[in-house]
């Protein structure tokens, strides 16, 4: 099963997932940067305010695949980024 949804990233770091809640057992997330000019930071590791992971640049789609579920960060690197997720 999986879910899609559309999400809006901002400057600070946010737990990332396409419905209402994490899809429970999510092995895989499918992230879509849907802005024109500003990037995102998704990953896992989150040290204070500062997240540390895969930049996705605007545009691009970037597929993360788990061997266990794992709670994913999100965090713009400028102004308010809409944001295509899918969960599986």
């Amino acid at each position: 099963m999986s879910i899609s949804g559309l999400k809006t990233v901002v400057s600070t770091a946010g737990e990332l997932f396409a419905g209402s809640t994490v899809l429970e057992g999510r092995l895989i997330l499918v992230v879509c940067n849907m802005h024109d000019s500003v990037a995102i930071v998704v990953g896992s590791t989150l040290v204070g305010t500062k997240l540390y992971g895969y930049r996705i640049e605007p545009g691009e789609k970037e597929k993360l695949v788990f061997a266990e579920p794992t709670t994913v960060y999100a965090q713009s690197l400028g102004c308010a980024v809409p944001v295509e997720v899918t969960e599986a």
